[in-house]
């Protein structure tokens, strides 16, 4: 049992890095870019494939505030900037690697002091994509202050414009050579919506997709290998098509697919049966990238979150819900109280880490949020509830959002990161915010 003086007590280390200045370099010229251009973009536009230690790589159409990569987890500031966490060297810092740079304006390496949590971004070994909030006018009168997609070269530390219209929803999706998201056209009053195509390596912009009042014709849910994947309205079927003919989709599964990953051979998602569409069972299947099944384990619950990073393991939470009851007696709807843990070879299930004890009353976030389990350790971007006091009488709030969160899944103890750019200082130094929160799981309380 740990010390009750000790336990929650909250470790507090601020560390105001200041990159050391290393050399004389002037920051980079900037290719611009809106529409069709000859110019070209850095590392010739074509990313190199993002993995996982382990050669894992997650398909997916959405905003994701943190994300695995080979070395580092990258996650989203407290207010701007994109940052990478080591998890070997426990180290943080910047994204940007020029120790002139501005993060700031058309003449700066890349632009993200104007990022904030609600912009996407999406890291790969070479390059960062990214949208970065930027000010125009408006019918050369008023200004406005829209969304813009960049592409950051971390070797040639260049950051190039490749859209001034990016759409502002949580619809992106991007594969090695191509970013997608909605294109949105005012008729009449009205927002008509079809999809916009980005090739990073000439800059060409294809609007593919019938206009369509209200909401698309399509959900995109992934990009990889050449190929787009999407769903309908209503989720119920997967639709691929070839990269170089967006919109010519033809269905290749009769369920949606969810949290799609693949190791370069093989796919591996959740769906419902196929064979059996009156089933609402959750299964986690593994096909080939025609869709023909070579495995499919049931899912306990269905699947709320889940991570496949080690390529063996899946470690999830539950989709259904529980209700449980808060200090002022209010009901709060959540997750189940148990993560499991399938063995994607066997198809054996066991439970990896349970919310009891101190995390009885804890629940993970939804919004842009993603769940990834490396090394005994739950890396997330929001875990918010109620911790019991030192003295056992009353509760005190914990919202831990806008950083990273890491839980130690055998003694429970949090590790929350958090990271900005400093606004205040010329050099733009990272400030960096680093709590340590013991918590007691119920075994530990027994």
């Amino acid at each position: 049992m740990k010390n009750s003086l000790q336990k929650k007590k909250l470790i507090i280390i601020s560390l105001v890095l200041l990159i050391p200045v290393i050399a004389i370099v002037s920051c980079a010229l900037i290719l611009k870019r809106s529409g069709n251009s000859g110019d070209e973009v850095p590392s010739g536009g074509v990313a190199e494939e993002f993995e996982s230690p382990f050669g894992i790589f997650r398909i997916h159409g959405s905003l994701k505030h943190i994300q695995f990569g080979k070395d580092y987890i990258y996650f989203h500031g407290a207010t701007n900037g994109i940052f990478k966490y080591d998890y070997l060297t426990e180290e943080v810092s910047s994204v940007c690697v020029d120790p002139l740079c501005s993060h700031s304006g058309d003449d700066a390496t890349c632009r993200l002091l104007k990022t904030n949590p609600i912009n996407f971004f999406r890291m790969f070994p070479d390059m960062l994509v990214y949208s970065s909030m930027k000010s125009g006018r408006l019918s050369g009168q008023s200004s406005e202050v829209k969304p813009s997609m960049y592409v950051y070269d971390l070797a040639k530390m260049t950051h190039t414009l490749i859209d001034e219209d990016a759409a502002m929803n949580n619809q992106y999706c991007i594969s090695e050579r191509y970013l997608y998201y909605h294109n949105i056209e005012v008729k009449e009053n009205k927002n008509y919506y079809n999809f916009k195509q980005i090739d990073m390596l000439t800059g060409e912009i294809k609007i593919f997709g019938d206009a369509t009042e209200s909401s698309p014709q399509y959900r995109l849910i992934g990009a990889y290998g050449g190929k787009l994947y999407a769903t309908d309205p209503e989720e119920t079927v997967t639709y691929i098509s070839d990269e170089e003919a967006p919109g010519d989709f033809k269905k290749i599964w009769d369920r949606r697919m969810a949290f799609i990953f693949t190791d370069g051979k093989e796919l591996f998602f959740k769906s419902k049966d196929p064979n059996n569409m009156d089933s609402d069972t959750y299964y986690f299947y593994r096909t080939d990238f025609e869709g023909n099944e070579k495995s499919k384990h049931e899912l306990n619950g269905g699947m709320y979150w889940g991570g496949l990073h080690d390529g063996r393991n899946l470690y999830y939470v539950p989709q259904e819900k529980i209700t449980i009851v808060l200090p002022d007696g209010s009901e709060q709807e959540t997750h189940p109280r148990y993560m499991y843990k399938l063995d994607i070879e066997t198809g054996e299930q066991t439970v990896a880490f349970e919310f009891s004890g101190d995390y009885s009353l804890m629940y993970l976030g939804q919004s842009g949020n993603d769940l990834m389990v490396y090394d005994n350790k739950i890396y997330t971007y929001d875990l918010c509830g109620y911790l019991p006091k030192d003295n056992g009488e009353g509760y005190d709030m914990l919202n831990l959002k806008r950083g990273l969160v890491i839980i130690d899944m055998e003694n429970g103890d949090i590790t929350y990161i958090t990271a900005e750019l400093d606004r205040t200082d010329p050099q733009h130094s990272t400030i960096t915010n680093i709590e340590t929160i013991p918590m007691d799981l119920a075994s530990e309380k027994s």
